[in-house]
């Protein structure tokens, strides 16, 4: 890069407006490392720290990676180093790029040394020549330069610490020359005053005094003594206050105090000081509560609350404690159910619990709740259903329905049961029949002693023969309806039977149902 070299200082200066920058300097460089950066005393690294921007004309400027604070003084300085980088061979090509890279560069590092010379000493061009070598470092070492009262020449001065006296002396004889310092003086002269500087004058209170004089101390007992603080050391003076201060005192209180005074505990106290806290820890300091919180910090009662205060029970409480769940709990926590609920808990009822949660019972029960089963059981709990399922549940009416309930039975009824035997039975059943089937049952014996009369008969010839056959006809017919009659007798006295249980609609299950058996009239 081959640029004109302007005359101009190599060194500019910014003070902190917290920014990055750019900050720009109009002295021309060849390269980015042709410029130092300085923040404060502290040489800031290229890449890491800033960034340069060059321009065409070989100015530019520089960005930080962290903003100036408002404080800090930034310096760019020119920074090349002072070395030849080009090297002309005999008969080897001379290139005006090369001689002018070179030349600037020979400008730059002298632009350089001359904006550091400004910043040493040196003689005024129109001051007498003289020697201005330092003394040798161990003669000048612990004292201030000073310069030869004839030559100007430097040398070795005064002690540095014997300077610092002569300072403090001075300065303070010109604060008691004053002539407050001097009246002062004239009331510290009395006899008293004296007496009294003789006893503070002992080696042990000169050394307090020395601890005391120092600036951090002097400034602490000025910020003691305003009218404000000394008021309320007043109060705490009191003979109460310093025996609390000096129980307080104790090392043992004093490590509770440095553990109390940590930021992150006056942070917590400044919380619990607020007004409404306080109010609540009042509430909480009555004796009620206090005795309360002695019954729930007892070990049983703290290991419960150990387990109840797991994050799953924590969670199931959260669950249970919406508003609905609360509402029942209140309905749950009326005297009547919590008695209720003490019937429920003993080991009996708990075990038959046991017995009908079954997923088996539980699907019984499904299916026993809904609105039609419900329905049906409402009519069956009516006072008269109960009294006749508890006749019905009799041992000889439950044997009785054990012996209709036999395959050989419930077949003989299901033939009963058709529409023509029904109709047969019907005609039967009427009351001359029964009482005309009566009277034949009564002379079945006649009937079959006829009988026996015509088969005597019998032998007589062939029309006696055909006599006899029609006697025996007539006594077979006799026999047929005697038997007929018991038969419908017995028949009628199970079907009163049944027509009595059929009052009730369904038998049981295990016989079957009324369209097993068909109507009975």
């Amino acid at each position: 890069m081959n640029v004109p070299i302007n005359p101009v200082v190599r060194r500019v200066q910014f003070t902190g407006n917290t920014s990055t920058g750019p900050f720009a300097f109009s002295f021309n460089i060849l390269a980015a490392t042709d410029v130092s950066v300085h923040k404060n005393a502290t040489t800031l690294t290229l890449t890491n720290d800033y960034s340069v921007s060059i321009s065409s004309n070989g100015t530019g400027s520089i960005s930080l990676g962290v903003a100036l604070q408002s404080s800090d003084v930034l310096t760019i300085i020119g920074g090349r180093q002072l070395s030849r980088t080009t090297d002309f061979v005999t008969a080897g090509d001379l290139l005006a790029s090369s001689l002018n890279e070179q030349l600037d560069s020979n400008v730059i590092m002298a632009q350089q040394l001359d904006e550091k010379i400004n910043r040493s000493l040196f003689l005024d061009a129109g001051d007498v020549s003289t020697n201005l070598k330092l003394p040798l470092k161990d003669a000048r070492k612990g004292t201030v330069l000073g310069f030869n009262e004839t030559s100007g020449d430097p040398q070795v001065g005064p002690n540095i610490t014997a300077v610092q006296s002569l300072a403090n002396v001075t300065a303070a004889i010109n604060l008691l020359g004053t002539s407050a310092a001097v009246e002062d003086l004239s009331i510290l002269g009395t006899a008293a005053i004296v007496e009294d500087m003789s006893l503070l004058g002992t080696s042990g209170n000169v050394t307090a005094m020395g601890l005391l004089g120092v600036s951090a101390v002097i400034t602490d007992m000025g910020i003691l003594g305003t009218a404000a603080i000394v008021e309320d050391m007043g109060l705490l003076g009191t003979s109460a206050n310093v025996s609390a201060m000096a129980n307080l005192g104790v090392n043992a209180v004093i490590t509770d105090m440095a553990i109390l005074g940590t930021d992150a505990i006056v942070a917590d106290m400044a919380i619990l000081g607020s007004d409404a806290l306080v109010a609540d820890m009042a509430i909480l300091g009555t004796s009620d509560v206090v005795t309360d919180m002695n019954v729930l910090a007892t070990a049983a009662v703290v290991e419960d609350m150990n387990l109840l205060g797991t994050s799953a029970n924590v969670a199931a409480m959260g669950n249970i404690g919406t508003s609905a769940n609360i509402t029942a709990m209140a309905l749950l926590g009326t005297s009547a159910v919590i008695t209720d609920m003490g019937i429920l808990g003993t080991a009996a009822i708990v075990e038959d619990m046991g017995i009908l949660g079954t997923s088996a019972n539980v699907s019984a029960m499904a299916l026993l709740g809904t609105s039609t089963v419900v329905a049906d059981l409402a009519i069956l709990g009516t006072d008269a259903l109960v009294a006749d399922m508890a006749i019905l549940g009799s041992d000889a009416l439950v044997a009785d329905m054990a012996i209709l309930g036999t395959s050989d039975v419930v077949t003989d009824m299901n033939v009963l049961a058709t529409s023509d035997v029904v109709s047969d039975m019907n005609t039967l059943g009427t009351s001359s029949n029964v009482s005309a089937m009566n009277t034949l049952a009564a002379i079945s014996s006649d009937i079959t002693a006829t009988a026996a009369v015509a088969s005597s008969i019998a032998a007589s010839g062939q029309n006696a023969t055909n006599a006899a056959n029609s006697a025996t006809a007539a006594a077979n017919s006799a026999s047929t309806a005697a038997n007929t009659a018991t038969s419908v007798t017995n028949k009628v006295d199970e079907l009163l039977t049944l027509e009595y249980l059929a009052d009730f609609g369904l038998i049981t299950q295990s016989v079957g149902s009324t369209e097993d058996y068909g109507s009975i009239a």
